[in-house]
């Protein structure tokens, strides 16, 4: 057992580094994709604790989640962007909802839906050319 939590903490470990990478290598056109990647992570992880009955897994799943759309929604830019900012701003509203929504009633269905809502941005944004 010692060795398998061993293997796990090293894994988790490299992730978390290889992450980093990412993340300080990355332009904003792409940690705004990364972002969208680990909402829809862990909308699944939300789900899949459901599921399961872990509450505290569920709880974990839905913070993390709850941050992101936060993190998202705080990158905005009115000035330049506008009507498409508070259209964006809608969508993570409506996203925020579905996601309190699906943990207070624990509704699966719930946490699908704010997925399915990232996954829309998530598409159209990959088909957006980055500036610069």
């Amino acid at each position: 057992m010692l060795q398998s939590h061993r293997h796990i903490t090293a894994a988790q470990r490299y992730q978390s580094l290889d992450l980093g990478t990412r993340v300080e290598c990355a332009t904003p056109h792409e940690l705004v994709a990364m972002l969208f990647e680990g909402l829809r992570d862990a909308l699944g992880g939300a789900e899949r604790a459901l599921a399961h009955g872990r509450a505290a897994l569920r709880v974990k799943s839905v913070t993390r989640a709850l941050a992101i759309v936060d993190a998202l929604d705080s990158s905005l830019d009115y000035t330049r962007g506008r009507d498409v900012a508070r259209a964006l701003a809608a969508v993570y509203a409506q996203v925020r909802v579905l996601i309190v929504a699906g943990n207070a009633e624990a509704r699966r269905e719930l946490f699908s839906a704010a997925a399915g809502q990232i996954a829309e941005l998530d598409e159209a944004w990959s088909e957006i050319e980055p500036l610069g």
